[in-house]
């Protein structure tokens, strides 16, 4: 499955998302799939600047050969296409469409978005916010496949600010578990993401609980993405530590 997008680094404005059937396919997956996907958009999973995000689907037409949806964006990294095409190939979906495709007007200059390998160098994700409203530490020796995040507050946690930063994140963990980061590298019919949830860690730090990660690392980035938004829209966050 190929998949192609405007060559410029941040989408502003109304872009026409179109998916070419290359067999039997379900429109109603597609639709699915791409609300999931708007929703990390809306809460700045895909914005690696301090604007804020945009991310709306204005209509959809499930055609027999094309699906076609209007969107309109603010300050999103083009790249969340990648979630698209893992997300399709996770489900069994690969062959079912032979491009995905996105363009603001019909002389648009494309580019083909690289499959992710991780072995070059190439990333093919919306990239990490910078600067941060919070310290990142990152364990790079990790190799466990279960992976946490916690989040340092500046004051004490209560079952509600738990909720809160549940209902936070979401958007990331919906997509986590429909497949959005797997690499092609992994077999689809073995790969496994099993979000575990969000629990009091200490009296002043909330955990992020992967019981089981199959996918790029550049999945954390997105996760970093929108922990940054929810620190600048909810609640300050001191500091994130990711193992």
């Amino acid at each position: 499955m190929r998949v192609f997008l405007p060559r410029r680094p941040i989408l502003d404005g109304r872009f026409l998302f179109q998916a070419d059937r290359a067999g039997e396919a379900d429109g109603g997956e597609l639709t699915a799939l791409l609300g999931i996907v708007a929703d990390l958009g809306a809460r700045g999973g895909f914005t690696p600047g301090g604007a804020a995000p945009r991310f709306i689907v204005r209509h959809i037409d499930a055609g027999e050969e094309k699906f076609r949806a209007d969107l309109e964006l603010a300050a999103i990294d083009g790249r969340f296409m990648e979630c698209f095409r893992s997300c399709l190939t996770v489900a069994g979906r690969g062959d079912a469409y032979r491009r995905l495709e996105l363009r603001a007007a019909a002389g648009d200059d494309l580019y083909e978005l690289p499959v992710p390998d991780e072995v070059e160098g190439r990333p093919v994700y919306p990239g990490q916010r910078a600067p941060l409203q919070f310290v990142l530490t990152v364990d790079a020796t990790i190799t466990s496949r279960m992976r946490r995040a916690v989040l340092t507050m500046e004051r004490s946690q209560t079952a509600a600010d738990v909720a809160t930063v549940e209902a936070g994140i979401k958007p990331w963990a919906d997509a986590l578990q429909h497949g959005a980061f797997v690499l092609p590298s992994i077999d689809p019919e073995m790969a496994a993401n099993v979000f575990g949830g969000v629990q009091l860690f200490e009296a002043d730090s909330i955990e992020i609980v992967v019981d089981r990660f199959d996918g790029s690392e550049e999945a954390f980035g997105i996760l970093v993405n929108l922990l940054d938004r929810f620190a600048r829209d909810h609640a300050a966050i001191r500091r994130v530590d990711l193992y």
